[in-house]
């Protein structure tokens, strides 16, 4: 997998969250997944406890916040909310934090 392969990865629901809650962004993603019902249900799925880090959805959300989808949605964001994550999920196995 190359650094810029991003398929397959997946960041943590709650440390998502944390990085949204953090600039004061929740009440609008709080918004805007309410106002969407598949969003809503995709997101607080309680049997996934995370999303895919390139899933448009999670990407164009992350974005219309005017937050970094690459700091959200990837172990460089577990690292600001104090996670000391050392592998990322990656299709249900864990894989190296950072390519060699």
């Amino acid at each position: 997998m190359s650094a810029a392969d991003t398929s397959g990865l997946s960041a943590l629901k709650s440390v998502v969250q944390s990085l949204i809650i953090d600039p004061g962004k929740m009440p609008q993603a709080y918004a805007a997944l309410t106002a969407n019902p598949i969003y809503f249900a995709r997101r607080f799925a309680p049997n996934h406890s995370a999303v895919y880090c390139d899933d448009p959805d999670a990407v164009g959300m992350v974005q219309a916040l005017g937050l970094d989808p690459a700091v959200i949605l990837a172990l460089e964001g577990a690292k600001e909310v104090g996670l000391n994550l050392p592998v990322r999920v990656v299709s249900g196995r864990t894989a190296p934090a950072s390519p060699p």
